[in-house]
Order: C-alpha cells, then structure tokens, then sequence
C-alpha cells in the first residue's frame, strides 16, 4: 500500500516470489495494519483492546517464566550455562536470558 503511485502496471509491492518468505511478509504487513488499526484513538474499544492485550502477554510470559524456570531445574537449559575460562584461577560465569517484562514495566 505505501508503494502504490496510482499505476498497476509499473508497480513494485517489494514481496519476494510467492512463498514461505511472501507469506511472511504478508503477516507482518497484517500485524502492522492491525496493531494501527485497533491501538488507533479513533477506535472506540481501543481502551478494552489493549487491556486484554496486556492480559494475554502476561500470561504469556508467566508460562515462559515457568517453563525457563522448570528447564534450568532440571539442568537442561541451554539459557543459563556455565563457563569456565583458561588458566589456573578457573572462574565460573553464568550466563542468563532476560526475562519478558510487561507494557507498563517497558514504557517506564
């Protein structure tokens, strides 16, 4: 859409050849309109939408959290690991992904 110029016949959209990668495209395009559309000010349930957003992506990352945490327990994570360097005072350093914070916690 932002490449129309009002011409079908010389028009370049940008996707690739149909496929797995055009597919994508396409999604990410819906995502886009869709997030415009609906976190819009002119949307009347704009308010409610981003509420159950918030909802869903807590509980989203609740279930991460408990599945990072179920896998480091039982030693088979590959998230947190630990290294130990060269020489004759081996330290050892863990390594650990960041945890997913809510919107409010991002905005802040």
């Amino acid at each position: 859409m932002e490449t129309y110029k009002g011409d079908l016949k010389n028009w370049d959209t940008g996707f690739t050849e149909e496929g797995t990668i055009q597919d994508n495209q396409i999604i990410r395009l819906r995502v886009k309109y869709n997030n415009s559309i609906l976190s819009s000010n002119l949307n009347e349930m704009k308010d409610e939408i981003l509420n159950h957003a918030n909802q869903l992506f807590d509980k989203g990352a609740e279930k991460r959290l408990m599945k990072l945490v179920a896998q480091i327990s039982a030693g088979k994570s590959s998230i947190a690991r630990n290294y130990k360097g060269k020489g004759a005072n081996r330290k050892t350093v863990t390594f650990a992904a960041n945890l997913a914070r809510s919107f409010d916690e991002a905005e802040t």
